[in-house]
């Protein structure tokens, strides 16, 4: 009996030293976790001053070269702006605004001169300048034909009332007709051809006044080139909703070179050029 009892109790604390191994990895776990938590949390709340003070410099970097980026432009415009004036005060004779808007002032006049071709008459003081721009274009290669230039109120009118007709015989109301005709053609006195300052130049061998005109390689060089001689392309593409008529790269206007040479490089329309004047102004 002694010796079962000695065994029995012998087993009983062999069981009593065994320790349980699952709980305590799972305690050391959770110490861990808990651990790791509260050091993140440490740091979340203990940013140490230079990181936010950093952050603030960067902050305010950013807004601050937004600032002056804002400054930069509003001083570029401003120049532009002063530019376009002293432009217009040195050839305002040249810079006559005309368009749907805008009529040509009643006390305008303009002395003409016979185009050699017979087809029209011009504004004398750009008589010099439209032979070069064609002379130098026939040297380059191309030839031209003068479409239109000059044209009276009363020519004007003759010309609004073909199209109107030409419309309504399409089925056209008059109303519509009266909006397809004045997309391209002026209604008289609003016409620049009025001025004798602007020509329809095509190309000889194509005198379509559509925006295939463009495709021409005569037309391409003129483009290219007119502002040495003075002109701009009055109608340019995706300026519609600013000159409220549509492109016409065969429609040409005389404003000096001086002038010219802004507008092209500015990528300007004559009335982006008087809008800069008006706000120079209002300064």
């Amino acid at each position: 009996m002694d010796e079962r009892y000695r065994k029995k109790h012998h087993n009983y604390k062999r069981r009593r030293k065994k320790k349980p191994v699952l709980p305590l990895i799972l305690l050391g776990l959770d110490l861990a976790l808990v651990c790791a938590a509260g050091k993140c949390m440490y740091h979340f709340f203990h940013t140490p001053k230079e990181t936010v003070q950093k952050e603030q410099v960067t902050v305010l970097s950013n807004a601050e070269q937004k600032k002056q980026s804002v400054a930069k432009d509003e001083e570029q415009m401003n120049r532009l702006r002063k530019k376009a004036l002293e432009i217009y005060e040195r050839n305002q004779e040249y810079l006559v605004l005309v368009n749907k808007e805008q009529a040509l002032p009643a006390d305008y006049s303009v002395t003409l001169q016979e185009l050699n071709n017979g087809k029209g008459r011009v504004d004398v003081r750009i008589y010099n300048a439209l032979t070069r721009m064609l002379a130098d274009g026939f040297q380059a290669g191309y030839s031209y034909s003068l479409v239109s230039a000059y044209r009276d109120s009363d020519y004007q009118t003759k010309l609004i009332q073909n199209d109107i007709s030409r419309y309504m015989s399409q089925g056209c109301t008059m109303d519509e007709a009266l909006e397809k005709t004045y997309e391209q053609v002026m209604p008289a006195g609003y016409s620049e051809h009025e001025t004798g300052l602007a020509l329809d130049i095509t190309a000889a061998g194509y005198t379509n006044l559509d925006a295939t005109q463009a495709e021409q390689e005569e037309n391409r060089w003129m483009r290219g080139e007119c502002w040495k001689y003075g002109f701009i392309v009055r109608y340019p593409e995706d300026k519609e909703a600013v000159t409220k008529i549509l492109y016409e790269p065969w429609h040409f206007r005389y404003v000096g070179e001086e002038a010219a040479e802004f507008l092209t490089e500015e990528n300007l329309t004559l009335e982006e050029f008087y809008d800069l004047i008006e706000e120079y102004k209002e300064e």
